[in-house]
């Protein structure tokens, strides 16, 4: 029976230290990469844009096509997401941190899935959920948006700024 317990606190205890450590790294300021909804993709290291295919068979006025990708990028391409170590959660349209778009709590409900209860100029509490996972040093962060059709997620890569 020891050798069971033991064997199980081998392969448990690394498992902790991953959840931990997730937990630990999310915490911080975090500046937004690129951001995809699924139909845009906008980089704001690289001030690049490329769309689906079905985007630009939706809008094949060139007008529709630059106000929508011109939305995008104002609702997504400057965005700070802000994660405390008490569990508080805060989204802004820009670094400068003067209106949040959405400010409440985030809990980490797996290793890579986060519940959210937030607040919105509009709404007063709203949940989601929200996956995340690390690639190198930068947080991919896929959340229901609503910059989205079809009710796809927005995918965004941050990079931590503090």
């Amino acid at each position: 029976m020891n050798h069971l317990k033991l064997i199980f606190l081998v392969v448990l205890f690394p498992l902790l230290n991953l959840y931990s450590q997730n937990n630990e790294k999310i915490i911080g300021e975090w500046k937004v990469v690129s951001a995809d909804n699924g139909y845009v993709y906008i980089n704001s290291k690289t001030d690049s844009v490329y769309t689906s295919l079905k985007f630009d068979q939706r809008h094949t006025n060139k007008v529709s096509r630059q106000n929508w990708i011109a939305t995008f990028r104002m609702s997504c391409s400057k965005n700070l997401f802000i994660f405390t170590k008490n569990g508080e959660y805060f989204q802004y349209m820009t670094e400068n941190k003067r209106m949040p778009i959405y400010d409440g709590t985030y809990e980490i409900i797996s290793n890579n899935k986060l519940k959210l209860k937030v607040k919105t100029l509009v709404v007063s509490d709203m949940y989601k959920e929200a996956e995340y996972y690390f690639i190198d040093d930068l947080l991919c962060f896929k959340i229901d948006s609503l910059e989205s059709w079809d009710n796809k997620p927005t995918i965004f890569i941050l990079e931590k700024i503090k």
